[in-house]
């Protein structure tokens, strides 16, 4: 009885950990120089992992950096084969990769041939050169440019897959049921003892 309760409750700590993908961030933008972007949000997979809706807003031109997040351009110690969005996530959340003095940041540049916006790291020169880079294109229009730092952060909260709910439901009633058995038993022992006067 004590290992099927062990189990059950090993079974519900596992299934409570499990959560619907594809998680919603936000990105915030600060800018060193021009206007920063007024909007930034993705949605990022670990199970697959892949990118989807990864739209950047700056001085009203909309960018779609969904291909291009789950297909980064990286070199040297930032290129890791067949990582793609994975490593794409890893620099936007910790924005580190390679070796060297580095800076890290977006930058976003328009001129009457068009507009275009990009997330990327940079060393000093210095080969190996590591570099990061993905970016979008939008259309042409006044002339402008902008540059300046970021950071993400989680817009809402994990929310647990159904599946995993009704296992926890179901386990939950199970653990219930047992006790509730056993104390009955425990009860009916303690009464007949009671009758035979033990």
């Amino acid at each position: 009885m004590r290992f099927s309760l062990g189990l059950t409750l090993a079974v519900l700590g596992a299934l409570s950990c499990a959560n619907a993908a594809p998680l919603l961030y936000n990105i915030q933008f600060t800018a060193t120089s021009g206007a920063a972007p007024t909007s930034g949000s993705f949605r990022y997979d670990p199970d697959v992992p892949v990118f989807s809706d990864f739209i950047v807003v700056w001085t009203g031109d909309t960018f779609n950096m969904t291909a291009s997040a789950n297909n980064p351009i990286a070199t040297g110690a930032c290129d890791t084969p067949g990582n793609g969005a994975a490593d794409t996530f890893d620099f936007l959340l910790n924005q580190n990769c390679g070796n060297g003095q580095f800076s890290n940041g977006w930058s976003a540049s328009r001129n009457t041939l068009g507009a275009a916006i990009q997330f990327g790291r940079s060393d000093d020169n210095i080969p190996p050169v590591d570099r990061f880079l993905i970016f979008a294109d939008a259309g042409g229009g006044s002339s402008a440019s902008s540059r300046g730092t970021f950071s993400i952060s989680l817009a809402e909260a994990p929310v647990p897959e159904p599946a995993t709910l009704s296992l926890l439901t179901a386990s939950a009633a199970l653990v219930a049921a047992r006790f509730r058995i056993r104390r009955r038993l425990s009860a009916g022992d303690a009464g007949t003892r009671q009758k035979r006067g033990l």
